[in-house]
């Protein structure tokens, strides 16, 4: 079979810096070579005394799946849970994740239409007077358009989330400005940043950088701004430029276009199927099977990890695309491929605070993140993290299990919480683990990363996961201050807490039917024997089992009050490869070491994606371990809430504090003596 072109990373094809192409079956030997240019460790070797390379397992079973054209017939699935519209979940406006909403709303006020619209408008041949943008939005660059796309999507779901008019005029201000430049390109329906002539090059088999991809986000900003705001205008456009995709994804053979899906495509896949599943029309789902990459399907489907060395962000929007059109077609392959790829990522290829990934791939095989933690500073791409909360979400609905509610709240409260800057709403581009890292946040023009763009998204919906619903039943999955209105049952509640500033959550009900329905109150896996549950003030019968949902099944009246007490404690998560390096978590809580920013300059701390910190080193204490029990020797700090102090082994005290609230430099990983 065909040995798949490895795409460019996004962040070094702009700095013309060329990787030569990567075989899904790299050799120990390939690999070795390829890690000492960028560190003096190697990966382990998987084998001693190397054979003669022979087929992969799925390569033997290659003409089994997937040997002929797909067929597409709608069949919808029903999800056995759903979450809630964004509507009908209101966020405390005191809270942490209102707070961070509001920071990320004050950024996408600041950049102006016009700016956004450019080179729209100078591809089109319209006028334009707006100053530019820089970074990855810049006139020249390869990539202008595709933060356009993101910051739509920011528009529509933060209008759904709040029914904020004044965003809601930026996205529609975009969306006409879209229009019109579609209008005075030519008949097709073809519209970006950059001309057709892009795709031309690609149809040739020139190297183009990620034009799909750039058209990708553009098309699911315009059908967020649809289903969001109900604006028929961008439903027009978006149809319009599904239409140019169809006819220009027909053309090559169905070889020549697996050839072409090698170049990234983002989620070409999965806003197809969105647009068949919200116009009823099955020609774009059609389309959206043209972008099913089967050379990397194949061994998911035999549940092989074959990802070393694949750009991790390139293949997880594949996977949702996969999940998406499980979804339309009840096909048993296309969920059996994302359940197995959540499973092999998260369980051997995550970092503690829940990102994936080194230099934006997996670089080496499953179960080695010390080796990939020292090859580089850069780990946990944004992208990615945001990509798999999103598949997560798909995951849970088929099976509402606690194993994906726990992955996305650690996510959420470690990764994602902790990448945004206080006040501006800039955020970052990676989540490094390297020793005394800190974060490298993007300008206020001047960068556009795709993890910025991302970004506007995450924070306009953080409410959407809170709550999921049956028929009859409520689950309470994150503990967030919050207001639900249930509305097809006539149930309205109020969830208070400072969590995790505090290790408990009330619920009060607001409103409630005659009849009965069932509160699933999760009990999470990181508490203790001693959680409880009251109702009305008396604790519950059954002794609540963590990493379980409790179901309380009942008349409710409003007034009635549901706690959940869920002590939190002192946990570690060695790495697999090297079980001296550790990570340190109080409850779901990433814990980091404190250490002084220094004197970095401005381009280290905003221009950089990601920290330097070969340029700027600073020597992290070897923790001393002096107990049984981590209570022993990580201690509480009087009076400071989720801060702790360990001694190292020469005697220096190191202060934890979360993840999520570090910017100065911080360590998560500590090498821990006995």
């Amino acid at each position: 079979m065909k040995t798949e072109n490895k795409p460019l990373s996004r962040r070094r094809f702009s700095l013309g810096l060329a990787m030569a192409p990567l075989a899904l079956a790299a050799t120990p030997q390939f690999e070795a070579q390829e890690a000492a240019k960028k560190t003096t460790a190697a990966p382990p070797d998987k084998n001693a005394n190397p054979q003669p390379q022979t087929k992969k397992r799925w390569q033997i079973y290659e003409e089994e799946h997937f040997a002929h054209p797909l067929v597409f017939e709608r069949h919808d699935i029903q999800p056995k849970v759903q979450p809630f519209a964004l509507s009908d979940v209101t966020l405390a406006p005191d809270g942490p994740y209102a707070q961070s909403r509001a920071w990320s709303r004050g950024f996408m006020l600041r950049i102006t239409p016009d700016r956004l619209l450019h080179n729209f408008r100078v591809t089109a041949g319209l006028p334009s007077t707006a100053v530019p943008l820089g970074g990855n939005e810049k006139p020249d660059s390869l990539l202008r358009g595709h933060w356009v796309g993101h910051y739509m999507s920011g528009c529509a779901l933060l209008y759904a989330s709040t029914g904020d008019a004044e965003i809601k005029a930026r996205g529609d201000a975009i969306v006409a400005g879209i229009a019109e430049c579609q209008s005075k390109l030519a008949p097709g329906g073809y519209v970006s940043a950059f001309p057709q002539t892009e795709f031309d090059r690609l149809e040739m088999g020139q190297k183009v950088w990620a034009p799909f991809y750039t058209l990708h986000k553009l098309m699911a900003g315009l059908l967020d701004m649809h289903e969001h705001t109900g604006s028929t205008q961008a439903l027009d456009v978006v149809v319009k430029m599904a239409a140019w995709v169809d006819n220009w994804t027909a053309s090559p053979s169905e070889d020549r276009m697996q050839e072409i899906l090698n170049e990234e495509f983002g989620g070409m896949g999965e806003v197809l199927y969105n647009l068949a599943a919200v116009t009823g029309e099955d020609r774009w789902a059609r389309t959206g099977d043209r972008f099913q990459k089967k050379i990397f399907l194949r061994p998911l489907l035999n549940r092989c990890d074959e990802l070393e060395q694949l750009h991790a962000n390139t293949h997880i929007p594949q996977v949702i695309a996969a999940a998406r059109r499980h979804e339309l077609t009840g096909d048993s392959r296309f969920s059996a491929i994302p359940e197995f790829f959540w499973e092999t990522v998260v369980e051997s290829r995550t970092f503690a605070p829940g990102g994936s990934g080194t230099m934006e791939r997996w670089v080496t095989h499953a179960n080695h993140l010390a080796w990939e933690m020292k090859s580089s500073s850069e780990h946990q791409e944004c992208c990615c993290a945001y990509n798999m909360m999103k598949l997560t979400r798909h995951l849970y609905g088929w099976q509402p299990q606690m194993r994906y509610v726990e992955y996305y709240e650690r996510n959420l409260l470690n990764h994602r919480l902790g990448t945004i800057e206080p006040e501006t709403g800039h955020t970052t581009y990676f989540l490094s683990m390297a020793p005394a890292a800190w974060k490298t946040i993007g300008t206020e023009d001047q960068t556009f990363w795709c993890c910025n763009g991302t970004a506007l998204e995450e924070f306009a919906k953080l409410q959407n996961s809170v709550y999921f619903h049956d028929d009859d039943s409520l689950y309470v999955n994150l503990y967030v201050a919050s207001d639900l209105d249930w509305k097809t049952r006539g149930v309205r509640l109020k969830q208070e807490t400072q969590f995790p500033r505090e290790p408990r959550t009330r619920l009060t009900i607001v409103a409630a039917p005659q009849e009965k329905w069932t509160l699933r109150l999760r009990v999470p896996s990181w508490t203790n024997a001693d959680a409880r549950i009251l109702v009305n003030g008396t604790p519950i019968d059954a002794q609540p089992q963590p990493g379980t949902y409790v179901n309380l099944n009942r008349s409710w009246k409003p007034g009635d009050r549901v706690e959940l007490e869920m002590p939190m404690r002192l946990t570690r998560e060695p790495l697999g490869d090297d079980p001296a390096l550790q990570a340190f978590l109080y409850g779901p809580v990433v814990l980091a070491g404190q250490f002084p920013l220094g004197q970095l300059s401005f381009n280290m701390l905003h221009k950089s994606e990601e920290p330097n910190v070969k340029a700027a080193p600073l020597a992290v204490p070897t923790l001393a371990e002096k107990g049984d029990r981590l209570e022993q020797w990580i201690l509480p700090v009087d009076g400071q809430q989720l801060t702790f102090r360990a001694a190292g082994t020469a005697g220096e005290e190191v202060t934890l504090k979360p993840l999520n609230e570090s910017w100065q430099r911080f360590n998560v990983y500590f090498r821990v003596s006995s």
